[in-house]
């Protein structure tokens, strides 16, 4: 199974790998190709027809126009360019960060499986059945594999003692099946010695419990050897990852001083996913926002104007964090999805809005801000549109994902579209920047 998980990995990496490259290379040509025939007057569909020339005083053919929706964004951009405004969308966007940094500490790691099914589904039944009306203790094995003496008095007196380490912890039942404390019982009834060399024969002689008690090839030593726990009935994975985690430390920081006990069961391959969600997502974040820095900074040339689009993407997904808060979604490994997903959009919009804002020719920043949302403002606000109505037409996955999907196109259209702008309008653009751009040169990201 890892193997798998290593090619899939190596294929999906080379796939992206060569997928930039080409992008970079043959789409860049491609597109040059495109931008000859829009200057020569030629057709997209038809090339070889002309357009015809544009009559006296009219914009050519392929110029922009300007539309009701760039006119709308003026008056916004020109709205929020007035002080008062700037210093209520500062405080605003202060108290939303304070409040995803509060939701990064709430946020509830549970998962449902019920999610993952559809209404229809006989799983979702099953499953919405079991956990109402009946109860399903999951069977917990502390195996024992260490090459011990298991005639010496301390250590029958450890292994009796797994026992008690189960049930004291709180995620268990106060009951176990323990082979030596039913053996030692039966030698106690017997007035059997299972002390030193009697041990082994005595138990071969003792005909319960061998399926918790294997032998080596001779007969004459214990290999390997368990006792039985049993987890209390949740359905809550944020419990079976506690009663995972809490039982292996109990083994560990216990009083046993010659056993090296852990415990297993089946489940516990999935209850892993829950342990390492949080660290996961987190590691998974931080690799990301090593290339948005390292991909943004030749473009947006502004070390400040890029390490804001750095800040804002980190506001970001600590808002989002809040926002699932709000909506009740736990992170688990769709959200954690998810949330690696909004990395995209969160570059996508802010990177434009600042490479915008940067390259505007413009001499004041409150100029600035006015061209790149009268420009750009609109396409931003109709892409975050587009992705909050796709979602509801075709995200048929779970409605908690769909709720975090919504959530987190309305949060990188407001964080890109109405906050960053402002931030950044406080940023002076460098000389050399307003020269190059003075210069006739306009390099382009979009």
């Amino acid at each position: 199974m890892a193997s798998f998980y290593r090619y899939f990995c190596v294929y999906a990496a080379l796939t992206v790998t060569f997928s930039y490259l080409m992008i970079v290379t043959y789409f860049v040509a491609i597109m040059s190709y495109d931008v000859k025939r829009i200057k020569a007057g030629r057709r997209d569909c038809l090339p070889f027809c002309r357009a015809p020339p544009p009559r006296e005083n009219a914009p050519a053919w392929d110029e922009p126009r300007l539309q009701t929706s760039n006119k709308l964004m003026e008056a916004l951009a020109r709205f929020l360019t007035l002080s008062v405004v700037k210093v209520f969308v500062i405080i605003f966007s202060w108290c939303f960060l304070a409040a995803g940094i509060y939701g990064v500490t709430k946020v509830d790691e549970s998962f449902d499986r019920r999610i993952l099914t559809k209404d229809d589904s006989y799983l979702k039944k099953f499953l919405s059945t079991q956990e109402e009306y009946f109860e399903l203790s999951i069977p917990v094995s502390v195996v024992e594999t260490g090459n011990i003496d298991y005639g010496k008095r301390s250590v029958q007196e450890e292994l009796r003692s797994l026992s008690k380490i189960v049930t004291s912890n709180k995620y268990y039942e106060n009951r176990t099946l323990s082979w030596i404390v039913v053996f030692s019982q039966y030698a106690l009834h017997t007035n059997k010695n299972i002390l030193g060399s009697n041990f082994t024969p005595e138990l071969l002689s003792f005909a319960n419990f061998k399926q918790d008690v294997k032998f080596s090839l001779d007969n004459k030593s214990v290999q390997v050897s368990r006792i039985m726990g049993f987890m209390k009935t949740s359905t809550s994975s944020s419990f079976q990852k506690n009663a995972m985690l809490t039982l292996r430390e109990d083994l560990q920081t216990g009083t046993l001083k010659n056993l090296a006990a852990f415990p297993i069961a089946r489940p516990f391959i999935f209850f892993e996913q829950y342990a390492i969600t949080s660290r996961e997502t987190v590691r998974n974040l931080l690799i990301a926002a090593l290339p948005v820095l390292i991909v943004t900074s030749p473009f947006l040339v502004d070390c400040t104007v890029t390490l804001l689009v750095v800040l804002n993407f980190a506001a970001l997904i600590c808002e989002l964090f809040g926002l699932m808060v709000i909506w009740g979604v736990s992170l688990n490994s769709v959200s954690m999805i998810n949330l690696v997903m909004a990395i995209g959009f969160a570059v996508d919009y802010s990177a434009h809005i600042a490479h915008a804002y940067v390259m505007s020719d413009k001499d004041k920043a409150n100029e600035r801000v006015v061209e790149v949302l009268s420009t750009l403002g609109a396409s931003v606000l109709m892409g975050g549109e587009f992705i909050q109505h796709k979602l509801i037409e075709n995200n048929r996955f779970v409605i908690s994902f769909c709720m975090s999907e919504i959530n987190r196109a309305h949060k990188l259209l407001l964080g890109s579209w109405l906050i960053l702008p402002i931030i950044i309008s406080f940023t002076p653009c460098p000389s050399f920047i307003i020269s190059f751009i003075h210069s006739g040169i306009h390099p382009s990201i979009h």
